[in-house]
């Protein structure tokens, strides 16, 4: 979940009545158990979600589950995370996805409402198409959930209490302001104060970018700055080449949920200064360009990414859209997950002739130009640790799963075994 904003202002009213709606116990008819919070872009959904999800959870010390949903291909997949979340049975699921999509969809039903109760969960950046859906799969009642999106969806539908999140009100944005420049009242810094907060029109993460633009030493800028694209222009001038680049280079591949270093080092692959990743992040979150969100995950905000686009001609862009596609393509093949069965004799057999050495599904990785982390494949109870498969190379001994003389034995490629099943959704669950 996102650590709360400093200062978090403007809201208080709003964090408590949105709290009280969503409370458990004898509650009048008129409550619901989920709630969706919806606006424009860069208005501070996400950040009211999570003081309203502190405030509920807090009280009785429960944990709360945050899903990004617009980085997920779609709502069975956001189901999916819920419930490794939850600790749920796997096999069952596994089982589930070898059947046809009605099936599987009943079976996932099943399982959140046998494992998914009495949580407070935040289903963050909903599109129109999965809200209900979503809603409809936890079951009525069972959760205390809290939605943001763009669009008030169709989740009334399933009886969720719907609240327009609004843009801060002059004064509650000029102490944004005011609180993040650390500035001394000068008649200069009060006068930009109030350009910069018109400009920002009440948008907290515009209204964060203003605010440290004007920490001293600050130097007032020639021209007006009277829109949301001027405010970001003036912060855009005060990058170095570096930070420019990767800045568009994030809007371009507008990841849609929190990025970590290791996301910036594969967008930096071609010009090989991925050892620089983190000096550039640091530079664009000095003036407020990505927000840590989290520790070790950032954001984007939204209203940047419209804003930064434009900044390119309809070339420049294309053209970027290209090199970024390739650099993430690169980066992912420079790290590699195998399994090998030792009883896989034909891979081997065919590699030993054309390369003079065991292939990979025969004896598992070789050489390698990093460590590679040697582990056993598990069943399909046991979890894998995250530490074990956060490595460029992992090296699976599927030995003892891929036995000679019992069904398939292609340990490299067969994705139908439940226990291989288990080691992919593993390795997607830590990648996210």
């Amino acid at each position: 979940m996102p650590e709360p904003p400093v200062p978090f202002v403007g809201r208080d009213g709003e964090v408590a009545r949105l709290a009280e709606q969503l409370s458990f116990g004898r509650s009048p008819v008129s409550r619901s158990k989920v709630v969706v919070l919806h606006g424009p872009p860069g208005v501070g959904k996400s950040a009211l979600a999570a003081e309203v999800a502190r405030a509920v959870a807090g009280s009785r010390g429960r944990r709360v589950h945050w899903i990004s949903v617009g980085d997920t291909p779609s709502a069975e997949t956001a189901i999916l995370r819920l419930l490794a979340e939850h600790a749920a049975p796997r096999r069952e699921i596994v089982e589930a996805a070898l059947m046809d999509d009605r099936e599987f969809s009943e079976r996932l039903r099943r399982q959140c409402a046998e494992n998914i109760r009495g949580s407070v969960i935040v289903l963050d950046d909903v599109g129109p198409e999965y809200g209900l859906s979503l809603v409809q799969a936890l079951g009525p009642g069972l959760n205390q959930v809290i939605i943001t999106s763009r669009h008030e969806s169709r989740c009334g539908d399933a009886n969720a209490y719907l609240h327009a999140v609004r843009p801060l009100d002059a004064q509650d944005a000029l102490q944004l302001v005011k609180h993040l420049s650390r500035a001394e009242p000068e008649d200069g810094i009060r006068s930009a104060e109030n350009e910069f907060v018109s400009a920002a029109q009440g948008l907290p993460a515009l209204l964060r970018i203003a605010g440290l633009i004007l920490r001293p030493p600050f130097t007032p800028p020639r021209l007006a700055v009277n829109t949301t694209a001027a405010l970001v222009a003036l912060a855009w001038d005060r990058l170095d080449v570096a930070e420019k680049d990767l800045l568009q280079r994030l809007a371009v591949w507008g990841p849609g949920g929190p990025f970590t270093l290791r996301s910036v080092e594969a967008l930096l692959w071609e010009n090989g200064r991925q050892a620089e990743a983190q000096r550039i992040l640091d530079g664009l979150a000095r003036y407020g360009l990505v927000h840590e969100v989290r520790e070790g995950a950032f954001s984007l905000p939204s209203p940047l990414v419209d804003a930064v686009l434009p900044l390119m001609s309809g070339y420049e862009l294309s053209r970027l859209k290209g090199r970024v596609r390739t650099d993430l393509l690169a980066a992912a093949r420079d790290a590699a997950w195998d399994t090998a069965g030792l009883h896989d004799r034909a891979t081997g057999f065919w590699h030993l002739r054309a390369e003079k050495r065991a292939g990979i599904g025969y004896a598992g990785i070789g050489t390698a130009p990093a460590p590679v982390s040697a582990i056993t494949m598990r069943g399909v109870e046991e979890p894998y640790p995250h530490d074990v498969l956060d490595h460029r190379f992992v090296s699976v001994d599927a030995s003892e799963v891929y036995v000679r003389g019992s069904g398939r034995a292609g340990a490299h490629s067969d994705h139908l075994r439940p226990e291989s099943a288990h080691l992919l959704l593993s390795l997607a669950d830590h990648s996210r």
